[in-house]
């Protein structure tokens, strides 16, 4: 159930920091995707399962993500998917 929380506090944090843009989300084997979309243009962001199980509460999730500068990694990432985890905010290269 906590992790279930946590699915939804990043849901929020993407659908409040991209108010004008479609929000949705999928989980995965290993992680949960989330793919902000408008007008043909899409991003994906993946966060890992571990760090959603992991030692992240759910009232700390917002405070980790505007640290580690989500928003602003992903309007920069072009294709690069945005990755998520216990070790901070990354880029992969598509």
């Amino acid at each position: 159930m906590e992790t279930q929380l946590k699915i939804e506090t990043v849901r929020h944090y993407l659908q409040n920091a991209f108010p004008e843009h479609e929000v949705h989300d999928h989980p995965g084997d290993l992680q949960h995707v989330f793919t902000i979309y408008r007008d043909g243009v899409s991003r994906e962001v993946t966060v890992w399962r571990s760090f959603l199980d992991d030692r992240h509460a759910a009232d700390k999730i917002t405070g980790y993500l505007d640290h580690h500068r989500l928003v602003e990694m992903i309007r920069t990432a072009g294709n690069r998917l945005v990755i998520v985890s216990n070790l901070g905010i990354s880029y992969e290269g598509r």
